[in-house]
């Protein structure tokens, strides 16, 4: 799959509606992707994901723990809390619930960001207090990549 890439800054209607970015479109049309499942994320932002991405969580949850254990579970629900399917309408835009816009203190802006295998979206200021914070306390870019790319057998 073509990844999700590049950040972008929509406006938000009142009824939540906000648009998925052209490119990003695109990437869905060439993965046969008709609908993204929205879903809290982590860090304060919601996860949109494409069919391909949310099979790969659906299968986690569908793991014994998540059936068994009373974290699991709670987790489960956590992350499913308000989730919504949605299909980009013919102007390309979804519809984000009360209960995510809240979740991630959505407003008037949306950033919008390419993550790979997934889309995030954003409070634009949440965001950047992320960036800030992860600045002071991860690292440089090539320390972070000594620890995560580095060969492991």
């Amino acid at each position: 799959m073509i990844p999700f890439v590049g950040t972008f800054i929509h406006a938000m209607d009142r009824k939540g509606r906000t648009n998925v970015p052209a490119k990003h479109r695109e990437i869905m049309k060439l993965a046969n992707a008709t609908h993204l499942i929205l879903i809290r994320g982590f860090d304060g932002c919601l996860f949109l994901l494409p069919p391909s991405t949310w099979e790969k969580f659906q299968a986690r949850f569908e793991r014994e723990e998540f059936q068994s254990e009373r974290e699991a579970r709670y987790f489960e629900r956590l992350m499913l809390h308000d989730a919504d399917v949605q299909k980009p309408d013919a102007q390309g835009r979804i519809q984000i619930n009360q209960g995510l816009r809240d979740f991630a203190s959505l407003e008037r802006e949306v950033l919008i960001y390419g993550a790979n295998t997934r889309i995030e979206l954003w409070s634009p200021r949440l965001f950047q207090e992320y960036q800030a914070s992860g600045k002071k306390s991860s690292g440089t870019i090539e320390e972070l990549a000594s620890s995560y790319f580095r060969h492991r057998d």
